[in-house]
């Protein structure tokens, strides 16, 4: 029951690294990557992307491909307020981390925001396959070294984990913008000493 989720999560992904790279939408996205020395291959390795302002753009093409609103709304890339007739994009003007759990497998994103406005980084909402409390980000690429080093280091964002891997770094995973919690500790702990 879990896996149209999975799917749609990296169908999703795939998409928002399309408007990273093959929309000038994507123009603010690639120049934040700039600042931060990540280059177009390292952001490619790490399935970062990017979710535009416009509304209709990412329902239109998950719809295209057999989605419903109310899939996409379960998944957590649809919201709707009470007062809005239509669902509108949870994740708007972002960089998009993919977040996937330690079978690799698309469980949410996380998006930070590229202009004005709050809040600054954006998680998917719990779902059937994302539980903030419960997932690392980084995880899925960290694990054998983790393992094999026997130590985890834990950084707070997403940025940081991803310059620690370029830098060589292996072990090193992220919270999700919480505070670490039970679940967190307990993947740590069945992963590294």
């Amino acid at each position: 029951p879990r896996e149209p989720f999975w799917e749609i999560n990296a169908t999703a992904s795939a998409w928002f690294r399309d408007q990273l790279w093959g929309s000038e939408r994507g123009a603010a996205a690639r120049e934040y990557l700039t600042s931060r020395a990540l280059t177009r291959e390292t952001a490619e390795a790490w399935e970062l992307g990017y979710a535009p302002r416009e509304l209709g753009l990412l329902r239109a093409h998950l719809a295209n491909l057999g989605w419903d609103d109310e899939r996409l709304m379960q998944a957590g890339l649809l919201v709707k307020r009470e007062e809005e007739e239509e669902p509108r994009p949870r994740f708007r003007d972002r960089l998009m981390f993919a977040i996937l759990d330690a079978s690799s497998r698309h469980v949410g994103f996380g998006g930070r925001l590229l202009g004005a406005g709050d809040p600054k980084y954006l998680n998917s909402a719990e779902s059937e396959v994302f539980h903030k409390g419960q997932t690392l980000y980084g995880l899925h690429l960290a694990r054998s070294a983790m393992r094999r080093e026997e130590r985890a280091i834990l950084v707070e964002g997403y940025v940081d984990v991803v310059r620690m891997a370029v830098a060589g770094i292996e072990p090193v995973v992220a919270p999700l913008g919480t505070s670490l919690t039970e679940g967190q500790a307990e993947l740590l702990r069945r992963n590294a000493k």
